[in-house]
């Protein structure tokens, strides 16, 4: 056999394995069941690792952080609370076309704060978004997440943190740690203990303030993306034409929910 390129790697029960070639879609290891698979870990979580450790940075288990990670709502017909899916959520960014509506009476829990952190956990697994003050304003500060999304709420004293907690796990080397823990290959997805084991760099003061003025103008952004009909507006406006007409218009139903791409169902005053 030719000459290998074997990088030795120690697993978390202590053994020490050697990798054949981390490009291969599963790794040849001496030991069955530390076998390195899509369903298990891969070595970019110990490349992460290692590169914590020989850069002494200091990692602290989001748990340390959270207060309480919260399942997300089904949506249900007569709701009148909005709920943001799966395709809603974008890294670092959450896109406000909603279709489907919840009843949120007696799950006030449940309803959004500013700083929650929104992790998709089946579907596309391990995509982080942070809720900040522009999307609670656009939804006038009552909106939820839906039932494939996790809802982790921080400790008070660490609530700051969000946006920088959402921006590192979307970095490349977030998404090395976060991936090691999607299992599943036909459906692949998270769990809560996963996300609470994540290790989190302790950042700054300045790191937490410039994360939250980036992923604030990252929110401001997409509102304006996914709701840009001013320009119509404008338009009917030079044509010397009234356009509020009506406080609201027809809506394109459907099963669970309501499609209106304009948001033209917000009535008007």
């Amino acid at each position: 056999m030719s000459e290998r390129n074997v990088i030795r790697l120690r697993t978390p029960n202590g053994n020490i394995i050697e990798v054949v070639d981390t490009a291969l879609p599963v790794w040849i290891t001496d030991w069955l069941e530390d076998r390195l698979d899509n369903n298990y870990y891969s070595p970019t979580y110990f490349d992460v690792m290692r590169l914590f450790d020989e850069n002494e940075i200091e990692t602290v288990p989001l748990d340390e952080w959270v207060d309480r990670i919260i399942p997300g709502v089904q949506p249900s017909e007569g709701g009148d609370t909005p709920v943001l899916e799966g395709r809603n959520l974008l890294p670092n960014v959450i896109m406000p076309n909603v279709e489907k509506y919840a009843v949120i009476e007696g799950r006030e829990e449940k309803i959004l704060r500013e700083f929650d952190i929104l992790v998709i956990k089946d579907g596309s697994p391990g995509t982080v978004s942070c809720v900040l003050k522009p999307l609670l304003e656009f939804f006038e500060g009552e909106v939820t997440a839906g039932e494939h999304i996790f809802i982790v709420r921080l400790k008070e004293e660490h609530v700051e943190k969000g946006p920088f907690i959402t921006a590192f796990l979307n970095s490349r080397l977030g998404q090395a740690l976060i991936r090691r823990y999607i299992t599943g290959a036909i459906s692949p997805s998270i769990n809560e203990g996963a996300i609470r084991e994540l290790p989190i760099p302790s950042p700054t003061d300045e790191l937490v303030r410039k994360a939250c003025e980036e992923l604030t103008k990252l929110q401001e952004w997409a509102i304006e993306l996914t709701h840009s009909v001013e320009v119509s507006e404008r338009i009917i406006e030079e044509l010397g034409l009234e356009d509020r007409v009506c406080a609201s218009l027809p809506i394109n139903w459907m099963p669970g929910g309501k499609r209106d791409a304009h948001g033209y169902y917000r009535e008007r005053p």
